[in-house]
């Protein structure tokens, strides 16, 4: 483990280690190996919350599916905010609809990550998927669905 590009510590054996984050740091890596494989890990320090980052993995979208949404709280640099937890409220315009967490259509989000899904209706054209919460900037996404 390094924490700024210094040595930090070495560990064996347990894929989860606690480490003390207390003091300032830019970024944390870990590398190790997992079944011959060499696996790497990054936390950066990051800032005040100040939006929603919305994305979806699934490259092409068909209409009449369901996708998920993810939701990341991230500070104006992009750096995803570990330790925002809360609520997002998400709304969408076309034709599809979310399936939230709540009966609010809020997103239950924890160390600043939280995931939805999207279930696409019939018709083409664009989707667009708003996020929200206090004392942050709204965020958007549009998809076009393919037929």
């Amino acid at each position: 483990m390094t924490r700024d590009d210094e040595p930090a510590g070495e560990f064996e054996g347990s894929l989860h280690h606690v480490v003390d984050l207390e003091g300032s740091f830019t970024q944390i890596s870990v590398e190790g190996e997992q079944r011959g494989r060499t696996v790497r890990e990054t936390l950066r320090s990051w800032g005040m919350a100040a939006t929603v980052r919305i994305e979806t993995d699934t490259g092409e979208i068909a209409s009449e599916t369901t996708v998920p949404i993810d939701l990341t709280v991230i500070d104006e640099n992009g750096t995803p905010v570990r330790d925002w937890n809360g609520h997002v409220r998400v709304t969408v315009e076309g034709d599809a609809r979310i399936l939230p967490y709540t009966d609010a259509g809020e997103v239950l989000i924890a160390r600043g990550e939280g995931r939805t899904y999207l279930q696409l209706g019939r018709t083409e054209g664009q989707v667009t998927i708003r996020a929200t919460a206090d004392a942050l900037e709204p965020a958007m996404m549009a998809i076009s669905p393919l037929s």
